[in-house]
């Protein structure tokens, strides 16, 4: 997703000096859903007060709505679902104009930014057969038609195709693909670090310094990560000097097209620092270790089937939030190695929706969404899919795997493999055989796994399940029996495992329309060998209201006649100028108290100014820690202050500065920022008038100034400057990506691209280059008569048709009552124009000799066309 572009408030179009109350507020970047459908991502927004402020034209687009902005003249106009519900908005009149009637306006309620008119969502909605439900907790824009909106109709289009199997493929299709060749060695784009604190205490005072780089890009022939973390710490009073260094690197490719080793098909293969996927009641997914793995199976799951994991990099001071159907599912901070993991997430039968939320030390938000639907088998019929791994962790720990899957039909699947490892050091590898089988029929997916151990006697495993959708979730649940079976999973003890029982029951209750309420249940009995029997019962619920979203769990878990229960609450509240996040960790047996205690609140100050207080307790250490931090954003890098107090008389001061470098091929220079920018891939685009008609940027030919772009089809802020270059930065890696040309940012409406767009796939540390050759189009107008008794006059509804040299038909237009045509958007080139042979015929008139057409480089046309019709003479 599109992330917080590094720039300062954008400028104003207003005539006159705007007072305090015209400041764009804070910038929000919001995802548009419509009937559970994202149609847009990262729209740019502006929060003022209890306000939120929507793009008009964006929107409108974004909508299907016949209605465009023009920012300079301060006015917007078009059409709402059909031509006589007119709309016409006039900011300098001071008045809106719907379906004939007028009204005023409050010039509160807009804000004109970014060659955009931003309106106040409770507004428009006034205006437009829509309401607009702005969720700050889920950075998404919900859109209620109270009317059929075209976008609705172009959706239910969509869906019945694919019920019928009628696959015409995203809109992103009909664009042109370029390439991203690899390339032996290319500048990397690194997100860089550097730290240096000061600690004291009354018996030690301790210097710190440390930094850590992340580093992506293109390495011989293949695409490379990099981390390297250096740290220093001297304590003077006997605590010595300490140095530490830590080094990853990893090699490899990904593909979502299966293209990745070239013939052979897969999606990803990876060298080095890798991580190894999770199997089924062995191997739990891990975190990167020195190895190997190759694999063609979808880049969004791994070899386990039913879960997925998310883990990447995370700089230093950043933290993340992960959203499952919309419920607030975990919550972590930046570890030492600078990364967060959140792994084997179970998915269900169903829509699986998950959400990365990054929240940066300067008040930065970024968006991951990633959506996993599993109503039928994930493999199609008579399809392999296959995932290979060796690894030796950072426990020293090796493993090996070989899983595949075939697509039996469209609801049948199997899968099997074999995986050796070993779950401790010292422990001797077990080798495992292991296979599944699953169903999908009618609303249920029914499961059968087991395992073998092939180095232990009568050791193996057998599990059923099945999964039941339902209307407001799913039902799950299975019975697993082990005979003598010890894994990872499964470890071995004094009193064995021989049965497991699981029951998971997930709602999403409709509470109020537009904001359900995740509820998820589990249940688990585990029966041992003695027949003891071990419980687990998990209750999770969480709700999403005026801002805040809120999550509580509690877990109730007996072992050997101890019974523990343990609960915990997560919180994040986004305010107008502030968000509040916590996390309270407590337990109610076998003795009642709060283990831990987390709040943090950041304040938006003026000049991208971020103030961060922070207050920990450890209620069992009876160990409190206050922290203050001051970030500043510059643009090309950020700086952060910081100053904590622990309750046992530690002071630590500390200061940070961050920068991300990327290397821009189409400016050949390197672009600063204070978002980090090694995780993601960049377009370096260029715009140009296309004098020669070659399509490539040659002497001669003019750049253009001011042009912006869609990504995805959401519009991005970036515009191109007197070179006729844009760097569009932080795309998202191994999706593909398509960018348009914004012709409305054209500065002569005669303009028009020679392409409708391009499509790649974006890789880390990456960036694109990519041409947007515009050309001058002509209009061809001209009059169809009709001569009867020497008279002429014109004729209306005569198809007249204009076809390129190659004889491809360029267009097709029809006559007015007066008989005047006009065909615009003419390209340079030679056609000819005639009117259509059958219409002739069937009216029974003379043939019309074509007419050779001419349109220059400068998009002028030679002259018009005039063409005159007469009966065919009857014999007498």
């Amino acid at each position: 997703m599109r992330e917080l572009a590094d720039r300062t408030a954008p400028r104003t179009l207003l005539a006159e000096p705007a007072p305090e109350a015209d400041e764009p507020g804070n910038l929000l970047l919001l995802d548009v859903s419509l009937e559970r459908s994202m149609v847009a991502s990262a729209m740019t927004s502006y929060e003022v007060g209890n306000a939120i402020f929507v793009p008009l034209g964006e929107l409108a687009r974004v909508l299907t709505l016949s209605i465009r902005v023009d920012a300079v003249k301060r006015r917007a106009s078009g059409f709402i679902l059909n031509q006589q519900r007119s709309f016409d908005l006039d900011l300098t009149a001071g008045r809106v104009t719907v379906s004939g009637r007028a009204q005023p306006v409050d010039a509160a309620d807009f804000r004109v930014l970014d060659d955009e008119i931003y309106v106040d969502t409770a507004v428009l909605e006034n205006w437009w057969p829509v309401r607009l439900r702005p969720d700050r907790s889920r950075l998404v824009l919900e859109v209620v038609p109270r009317e059929a909106l075209p976008l609705q109709l172009r959706l239910a289009r969509e869906r019945t195709a694919s019920l019928i199997g009628n696959h015409s493929g995203p809109k992103s299709a009909l664009l042109s693909e370029a390439a991203v060749p690899f390339r032996a060695m290319t500048w990397p784009a690194i997100d860089q670090t550097l730290s240096f604190n000061v600690g004291h205490s009354s018996t030690e005072r301790s210097y710190g310094l440390a930094s850590t780089s992340h580093l992506t890009g293109d390495l011989l022939g293949l695409e490379a990560a990099a981390y390297v973390g250096l740290n220093t710490a001297t304590g003077e009073g006997g605590g010595g000097r300490v140095s530490s260094s830590t080094l990853r690197l990893a090699l490899g490719r990904s593909d979502p097209l299966g293209r990745a080793l070239g013939a052979l098909p897969s999606t990803s293969f990876s060298l080095g620092h890798v991580r190894m996927f999770g199997v089924s009641h062995l191997y739990r997914t891990n975190t990167a270790g020195l190895g190997a793995t190759v694999s063609n199976m979808p880049l969004e799951r791994g070899s386990n089937f039913s879960s997925t994991s998310f883990q990447g990099a995370l700089p230093p001071g950043w933290d993340v939030e992960l959203y499952f159907n919309d419920a607030l599912v975990g919550y972590q901070q930046s570890r030492t190695d600078s990364t967060y993991s959140f792994v084997d997430q179970p998915l269900l039968f169903g829509e699986n929706r998950f959400r990365l939320v990054f929240h940066g030390p300067q008040g930065q938000t970024r968006v991951e969404t990633r959506n996993l639907n599993f109503d039928s088998s994930t493999v199609r019929p008579k399809e392999w899919l296959y995932a290979l791994g060796v690894q030796r962790d950072a426990n020293q720990l090796a493993r090996g795997m070989a899983q595949v899957e075939y697509g039996v039909s469209n609801s049948l699947s199997v899968q099997g493999g074999v995986v050796a490892g070993a779950s401790r050091p010292g422990l001797t590898g077990r080798r495992f055989a292991n296979g599944a089988l699953r169903l999908f029929l009618d609303g249920w997916l029914f499961s059968s796994e087991w395992a073998r151990c092939l180095d232990c006697a009568k050791g193996n495993l057998l599990s059923m399940g099945f999964n039941r959708r339902l209307a407001y979730g799913s039902l799950t649940a299975s019975q697993t029996l082990l005979n003598n079976f010890v894994s990872e999973i499964y470890p071995s003890s004094s009193d064995d495992l021989r049965s497991s029982t699981k029951v998971r029951l997930d709602l999403s209750l409709p509470v109020s329309v537009d904001r359900p309420m995740p509820v998820t249940t589990q249940l688990q009995l585990d029966r041992r060998r003695s027949g003891a029997t071990d419980s687990l019962l998990v209750a999770r619920a969480s709700h999403s209201l005026a801002g805040s979203t809120v999550t509580h769990e509690i877990a109730s878990q007996a072992q050997a006649g101890r019974r523990t229960v343990l609960g915990g609450l997560l919180m994040s509240r986004q305010l107008n100028k502030a968000s509040l996040r916590g996390q309270l960790l407590y337990r109610v047996s076998p003795t009642s108290r709060v283990d831990t205690g987390l709040v943090s609140a950041d304040w938006r100050l003026q000049g991208d100014q971020l103030l961060n207080v922070a207050a920990t307790r450890h209620f069992e250490q009876r160990e409190s820690v206050m922290a203050l931090t001051w970030n500043r954003n510059f643009g090309s890098h950020a700086l952060r202050v910081g100053l904590s107090r622990s309750s046992s008389g530690v002071t630590t001061a500390g200061i940070q500065i961050f920068t991300s470098l990327t290397r821009d091929p189409g400016a050949q220079r390197w672009m600063f920022a204070a978002l980090p920018g090694a995780n993601n891939g960049s377009a370096s685009a260029r715009v140009f008038l296309d004098r020669n008609l070659n399509g490539a940027f040659d002497p001669g030919d003019e750049p253009v100034q001011g042009a912006n772009f869609f990504v995805n089809g959401t519009g991005t802020p970036v515009r191109t400057d007197s070179d006729g270059l844009a760097y569009i930065p932080r795309l998202s890696p191994h999706r593909v990506t398509g960018i348009q040309l914004n012709t409305a940012s054209l500065e002569d409406s005669r303009w028009t691209p020679s392409v409708a767009g391009v499509t790649f796939t974006p890789r880390a540390g990456r960036s694109v280059a990519v041409d947007f050759p515009v050309v001058s189009t002509a209009e061809i107008d001209g009059y169809v008569q009709l001569e009867a008794n020497g008279q002429r006059q014109g004729v209306s509804d005569v198809q007249l048709e204009l076809f390129a040299s190659d004889g491809r038909l360029a267009s097709r237009v029809r006559s007015t009552a007066d008989g005047y045509f006009l065909i615009s958007d003419v390209r340079p080139g030679r056609y000819e124009i005639k009117v259509e042979d059958k219409q002739l015929k069937r009216l029974g008139l003379e043939p019309v000799p074509a007419q050779q057409v001419v349109v220059s480089a400068d998009g002028e046309a030679d002259k018009s066309y005039d063409f005159v019709l007469r009966r065919v003479a009857k014999p007498r």
